[in-house]
């Protein structure tokens, strides 16, 4: 398909890693975050009774006094169960994935657009090629798999050319990063009440290219 060059194409793969990189890294600090927010957000009477209800046989719970639960709380294998049911409780509050992508396309946008052979798009664009003025967009997923949609108000999809990647920032990994020149058969039709449009998948292996195959980003 030849529609980058090979230099074009290290620079789109270089700001995606990177664009992970970042997103992963707030990630982190928005983990700590809502972590400390349900340590704080959980009353600890309800949370003791309601473990030892769970952790405790009924029978326990009417004869064991309270010099008793401690000696229990003091055995080895008690505690340990305790203090995994403790982590279980603290960390169900998870970053929400559409959170994390917002993140990711935002690190992702802010490498792409400031790089030597793509620049920041005119108006609303994503990315201009400065090699020719062509107008780029770029496009992400929580997905192991290719997935590319577009409004159904997406105008001029002829004259457009779609970066997509898909991954997962907090895993480090990236599943796959694609290019191609959007044509408006390639993706399904527009219908009423529906405000996305899918790509077909009949056109993938003639009209995708894939720059990128897995890679992770540990190390």
């Amino acid at each position: 398909m030849n529609l980058l060059s090979e230099e074009e194409k290290q620079e789109l793969i270089s700001g995606i890693c990177e664009g992970f990189r970042g997103a992963e890294h707030m990630y982190r600090l928005l983990k700590d975050f809502t972590q400390g927010l349900t340590l704080k957000a959980l009353p600890p009477s309800l949370v003791f009774a309601e473990m030892l209800r769970k952790l405790l046989s009924e029978q326990e719970v009417d004869k064991l006094s309270i010099k008793k639960l401690l000696e229990k709380l003091d055995t080895p294998r008690f505690a340990q169960r305790f203090n995994e049911e403790w982590m279980s409780k603290t960390s169900r509050t998870r970053v929400e994935g559409g959170l994390m992508a917002s993140i990711t396309a935002i690190c992702v946008e802010r490498y792409l657009q400031n790089g030597r052979l793509f620049t920041k798009g005119k108006k609303s664009n994503d990315l201009q090629r400065i090699a020719d003025g062509s107008r780029w967009e770029i496009k992400g997923g929580r997905a192991k798999e290719f997935k590319l949609t577009i409004n159904q108000s997406h105008k001029d999809i002829d004259k457009t050319f779609f970066i997509v990647y898909n991954g997962f920032p907090e895993r480090r990994i990236i599943h796959g990063v694609y290019i191609l020149k959007g044509e408006d058969r390639f993706f399904t039709p527009r219908r009423k009440g529906l405000n996305m449009r899918s790509f077909r998948n009949e056109f993938f292996d003639k009209h995708v290219e894939r720059i990128l195959s897995e890679k992770s980003l540990s190390g």
